[in-house]
C-alpha cells in the first residue's frame, strides 16, 4: 500500500553495498560551511532517523558511528530499501564522519503504528534531531492538521527538532474547493466536462492516484461520512475500471471491505500512451464552502505524465505541511513548491545543490539529501553550542530564507561563520 511517497526517486535508489560510502563528502561540507565547526563534539547529539527501511546497515560494517543503533518497531517489519541508512550516512558525511557522533537512532516507521511508536522513542530518550525524509498522501488537511501531524507535534512538543523533507511531488498535484455542481454529485474541475486531464507518455506505464480531502482530525480513530468517489476515463469517454471505498463512519470489516474510515481515495493503474481524464463525484450530501480536496497523479517512472491541469503550488504534503517542522527543499526539478493551502511559507529552507555522490558510482539528488544535509549541519551547531534549544535552531535555519528567497536566485544555505550571529 502506498501510503507515502517517497522524497527521493526510486531511480535514483541507494546501493547497498558493504563499502558504498558518501563519496563527495568534502564538497557537502564546504557548501554548508562545516569547516568551522571541527571542533565540535558530537558525542552528545542525538539524531533520530525515521524510515521505511534501513536495507544494509549492521554496526559491524562501520557504514555510521558505533554509538547508531536500530529499533525495529512493534508492528510491520521494514520495508526492502536502504534509504534511511543513505539518509543517516549524507547527516553523518557532512557533520564529518568522526567517531564521537553524533548519536544515530535508526527507527523503522514502517507504517502508521511504528510512526506513532517512533515518536513515542523520541521522547522518551530526548532526541534533538529527527530526519524524516518522507511524506504522506493522505491523513492531513493540507493546513498541517490532522492526525500524521498531531503525531509530529508530539515530538516537537517534547523539544526536538523535526526536519522534513518537502517530497519530490513537482508538478503532480491539483488543488480545489469540493464544489458539488448537481445531483449527480458531479464537482468542478478546470478541465473539459469537469475534469482533470493527464497525459501518459509511455507505453504501458503505471500510475498510482490519490484523492484526498480536509476530513481527518487528530485522532486516527476517527471516521469520516463524507465520500467523494475518483473515476478515471480514456480520451474517448470509456469508463476505465477503478475501485472506490465507501465513507460513511465505519470501518471496514472482513464482511464489509468496501467500507473506509479515511477521507481518501487511492488506485495503481497500468496505462497505454495517451490523454486520459479524472473526475470526481460528490456521494454523500454533508460537503460544504469549506471543504477542500487534493489529487496527486505519481507515476512510477519520473516525468513520464504531465498532469494538465496540476495546479501551480500548494504541493506540500504531510507532515512536511507542519509549521512546527522545519520542511527543506532543493532546487532540482522534482522538489515540491509551497506555499501550503492556508498560505504558509514552505519549504522553510531551499538548498542550492543537494547531489550526493556515492563510492558505488550512484548518484542522488531530491529533497530528501537536502534535509539530510540540514539535519548534518545543525547537528554541528547543536554540538558546537549546547545551549542552543529548538527555537534557536529553527531561527538560525530560517535565518537565510530572506537573503536568498528563491532558486532563480542561487541560494546558498550555511552555517554561521566564525564570529557571525543570526
Amino acid at each position: 500500500m502506498k501510503h507515502f511517497v517517497f522524497a527521493l526517486m526510486a531511480a535514483l535508489a541507494l546501493s547497498t553495498h558493504a563499502q558504498t560510502r558518501v563519496e563527495n563528502e568534502s564538497a557537502l561540507r564546504g557548501l554548508v560551511g562545516a569547516g568551522a565547526y571541527a571542533d565540535a563534539d558530537l558525542a552528545k547529539v542525538k539524531i533520530a532517523v525515521l524510515d521505511n527501511g534501513f536495507q544494509g546497515y549492521s554496526p559491524e560494517r562501520n557504514l555510521l558511528p558505533g554509538t547508531a543503533r536500530l529499533i525495529e518497531g512493534p508492528v510491520n517489519p521494514q520495508a526492502a530499501t536502504n534509504h534511511g541508512l543513505g539518509m543517516a550516512q549524507i547527516a553523518w558525511a557532512v557533520s564529518g564522519r568522526t567517531p564521537r557522533g553524533p548519536e544515530f537512532v535508526l527507527i523503522n516507521a514502517n507504517g502508521f503504528s511504528n510512526f506513532k511508536a517512533a515518536v513515542d522513542s523520541i521522547i522518551s530518550q530526548k532526541i534533538d534531531l529527527v530526519l524524516y525524509a518522507q511524506v504522506w498522501s493522505f491523513g492531513g488537511n493540507f493546513d498541517g492538521t490532522g492526525f500524521i501531524n498531531a503525531q509530529v507535534n508530539r515530538a516537537t512538543d517534547s523539544g526536538a527538532l523535526w526536519v522534513n523533507a518537502a517530497g519530490n511531488t513537482r508538478n503532480e498535484v491539483f488543488n480545489g474547493p469540493v464544489t458539488v455542481l448537481d445531483l449527480k454529485g458531479t464537482i468542478r474541475l478546470p478541465g473539459p466536462g469537469h475534469s482533470l486531464r493527464i497525459e501518459n507518455r509511455l507505453d504501458s506505464n503505471t500510475i498510482n492516484v490519490t484523492l484526498s480531502w480536509n476530513s481527518f482530525t487528530d485522532s486516527e480513530d476517527d471516521k469520516t461520512t463524507k465520500d467523494l468517489d475518483l473515476f478515471l476515463y480514456s480520451s474517448d469517454g470509456k469508463l476505465i475500471p477503478t475501485p472506490n471505498k465507501i465513507q460513511r463512519g465505519e470501518a471496514p470489516t472482513a464482511e464489509s471491505p468496501e467500507l473506509s474510515a479515511f477521507s481518501r481515495e487511492t488506485f495503481t493503474v497500468t496505462l497505454d500512451r495517451g490523454q486520459y481524464l479524472l473526475k470526481v463525484v460528490a456521494r454523500s450530501k454533508n460537503f460544504s464552502s469549506g471543504d477542500r480536496m487534493r489529487v496527486h497523479v505519481d507515476p512510477e517512472r519520473p516525468g513520464s505524465v504531465e498532469f494538465l491541469d496540476r495546479t501551480s503550488s500548494g504541493e506540500i504534503m504531510v507532515p512536511a505541511d507542519n509549521p512546527n517542522v522545519l520542511t527543506v527543499g532543493d532546487c532540482s526539478a522534482i522538489s515540491s513548491q509551497g506555499p501550503t493551502v492556508d498560505g504558509r511559507l514552505k519549504p522553510d529552507v531551499v538548498l542550492s545543490d543537494s547531489r550526493v555522490n556515492f563510492t558505488d558510482g550512484t548518484q542522488t539528488a531530491g529533497s530528501s539529501n537536502a534535509a539530510a544535509i540540514a539535519v548534518g549541519s545543525l547537528a554541528l551547531l547543536k554540538a558546537k553550542n549546547p545551549g542552543l534549544n529548538r527555537a534557536d535552531l529553527v531561527r538560525w535555519a530560517t535565518a537565510l530564507r530572506t537573503r536568498a528567497p528563491s532558486c532563480g536566485g542561487a541560494p546558498h544555505w550555511r552555517l554561521p561563520g566564525p564570529g557571525e550571529r543570526y
